[in-house]
């Protein structure tokens, strides 16, 4: 068996794709797994030889090809579909294999709907769903889920039952629960001074950093900041926030994310209500599992997500109420460290990459047993 990683948003050398990537290849291979790792073909020739994967893909798992405000979704799921499944071209998957989209999007099962007429029968797909599903984005998962082959054999997994739900209700399709893949170290917190706090990532639009300058205006110079523009999306806010003396502003992406990720007290995700409604956020996964207390909205996923883990969680948008969380936060930071490093262990008990390659391997071994 050859278990397919399938990752167009792998395209940098830092963050959440490249070391869920890593990791879960490591977790696959010690248990005796043939793996191949397909990425985006923007990747560089380094990044290509340090994950060991193969550039790929054209359209990336965040990628618009439209902006129409209306029909945009549409557009890109009718364009990428068909441009994914010829990037898919020269893969040929047999008898036994395990196909992994690990961030999944419409345009992804389109374009696997449109491969699978020429691949063997006895193929798993796998759509590991972490994006949300609302609105035209339900519509457009509806529209490509219906496309698939009756006979294929596929699977459709979510990492909490809020957004397995959702999955559900557009596809009308089992969804089952999965564990989280991220992982990062284990640090106990308790006691940092001065407490310093990571606004990390990509800033895509629904991220929330047009109000960090703001926030750490108001927040005081007590408090330390590292704030990453991962995909160089908010050049205006990292230039006025390298005015700030308790500021440490990072453009582009980071190789080393775990010692990024190791250097914060805890984390702020100042993210707008409505896309994270119905989704989870990687890095509310990446603090859950190193002990580090958060700030977020108190939307119903991440409510689900953070499982009580050493979070303030602030109602409301704008800076206002993440001022008040960030300082709630402060202020009672050993009681909020003390309760993410107990909520860690729980955390790791159940996920991280090991916990997910030995369910994928269960999976798999079910899904392709003989009259299933």
């Amino acid at each position: 068996m050859t278990i397919y990683l399938l990752d167009p948003g792998l395209r940098h050398m830092s963050g959440h794709h490249m070391h869920m990537v890593l990791s879960l290849k490591a977790a696959l291979a010690a248990r005796g797994q043939s793996v191949r790792v397909l990425g985006h073909r923007g990747m560089s020739a380094d990044h290509v030889e340090s994950c060991q994967a193969e550039a790929v893909f054209s359209v990336g798992t965040y990628e618009a090809l439209s902006d129409d405000p209306l029909c945009g979704p549409f557009e890109t799921l009718l364009a990428g579909g068909p441009a994914l499944a010829a990037d898919l071209r020269d893969v040929s998957p047999v008898d036994g294999d395990v196909l992994v989209w690990l961030t999944a999007n419409p345009t992804q099962v389109l374009a696997t709907s449109l491969c699978l007429p020429r691949w063997p029968t006895r193929v798993l797909t796998l759509f590991v769903g972490a994006l949300p599903i609302i609105g035209l984005d339900a519509v457009a998962w509806r529209f490509a889920w219906r496309r698939m082959p009756g006979g294929a054999l596929k699977s459709v997994a979510a990492t909490a039952r809020m957004m397995g739900q959702a999955y559900v209700d557009a596809l009308n399709h089992p969804v089952i629960l999965c564990p989280s893949t991220h992982e990062s170290p284990v640090r106990d917190r308790r006691g940092a001074a001065p407490v310093v706090i990571g606004v990390l990532g990509h800033q895509r639009p629904g991220k929330g950093i047009q109000h960090i300058e703001e926030v750490v205006r108001r927040a005081g110079p007590e408090v330390r900041w590292i704030v990453q523009d991962g995909g160089h999306d908010a050049p205006g806010v990292i230039n006025a926030l390298s005015a700030f003396a308790n500021v440490e502003t990072l453009r582009g992406p980071v190789v080393d994310w775990n010692g990024l990720l190791s250097r914060c007290d805890a984390l702020l995700m100042p993210y707008d209500r409505a896309p994270y409604h119905g989704m989870h956020s990687g890095l509310v996964a990446e603090a859950l599992s190193g002990g580090m207390p958060m700030v977020f909205p108190d939307t119903p996923a991440l409510m689900e997500q953070s499982e009580g883990g050493g979070r303030v969680a602030y109602s409301g948008d704008g800076p206002d109420a993440m001022v008040a969380a960030v300082r709630d936060l402060v202020e009672r930071f050993d009681e909020n460290a003390s309760i993410a490093l107990a909520q860690s262990a729980l955390y790791r008990t159940r996920n991280g990459p090991e916990r997910w390659a030995d369910w994928l391997l269960q999976h798999a071994a079910k899904s392709l047993s003989p009259g299933i």
